[in-house]
C-alpha cells in the first residue's frame, strides 16, 4: 500500500513538472517563432533612399538618403536632405526602435537651432520582385510660406524608402565627413536607374 502511495504522489509530482516544462517550452517557441519568418531575418542596415511627397510639386523635387544602424532594436539614423530648390545638403539626425518588421523612430536637423523634425513609421518588407523596402508614413510639422506669410503646417504621408548600394568611393568618402552625394543632381541620377 505505502508503494502505491509512492508512486501516486511520484507520478503527480513529474505530472506537474513535465506540464511546466511544456508550458515553458511553448512559451519559448511561440516566442521565438516569429523570428524564423523570412522578413524578420533581413538587417534594416543599410543606406535608403525615398522622395518625400509633399515636396515633390511643379518645380520643386526632393529625396532623402539615409543611413541606418540598428543593434539590439535601438536604431541610430543619418540622413542626407537634397532639395533643388534649396542650396546646399541638409543633415538630419535621429533615433528610434526596430521590432522586426516595424521601424518607429524621431529625427532632426541638425545644427540645433533649426526646429524642425518629424517621425517615422514605417514596415520593413519585400516586393513581389523580392526588393526590400520600407514602407510607412512620415509626419513632420514644416514652415510653408504662401503669399510672403510663413505658416506652420503639419505633414503626414505615405512613404517608401528603397535600399541602395553605395560605391565603394563613396563609402571612403563618407568615412571623412563627406556628404553621400555632392548635388540632388547626383541622386536624381541615382533614384531614376532606381526606378526604371
Amino acid at each position: 500500500m505505502t508503494f502505491d502511495v509512492t508512486i501516486m504522489v511520484l507520478t503527480f509530482f513529474l505530472g506537474i513538472i513535465a506540464s511546466f516544462l511544456a508550458t515553458m517550452i511553448w512559451e519559448i517557441i511561440s516566442i521565438r517563432l516569429p523570428k524564423f519568418s523570412k522578413i524578420n531575418n533581413i538587417s534594416i542596415n543599410g543606406i535608403w533612399i525615398g522622395r518625400p511627397p509633399y515636396l515633390c510639386r511643379p518645380g520643386h523635387d526632393a529625396f532623402n538618403v539615409f543611413r541606418i544602424n540598428e543593434k539590439n532594436g535601438k536604431v541610430k539614423l543619418y540622413i542626407e536632405h537634397y532639395n533643388n530648390s534649396v542650396e546646399g545638403i541638409h543633415k538630419l539626425t535621429g533615433i528610434g526602435i526596430f521590432n522586426s518588421p516595424l521601424l518607429s523612430a524621431i529625427y532632426k536637423f541638425m545644427p540645433s537651432f533649426v526646429s524642425q523634425s518629424g517621425t517615422l513609421t514605417m514596415r520593413l518588407k519585400q516586393t513581389g520582385d523580392g526588393i526590400t523596402i520600407l514602407t510607412g508614413i512620415y509626419s513632420q510639422i514644416v514652415e510653408i510660406e504662401e503669399n510672403g506669410t510663413s505658416n506652420l503646417v503639419p505633414i503626414s504621408e505615405p512613404y517608401t524608402l528603397h535600399r541602395i548600394r553605395l560605391p565603394l568611393g563613396i563609402q571612403i568618402r563618407t568615412l571623412i565627413g563627406r556628404t553621400f552625394y555632392s548635388s540632388y543632381e547626383e541622386v536624381l541620377k541615382i533614384y531614376g536607374r532606381l526606378c526604371s
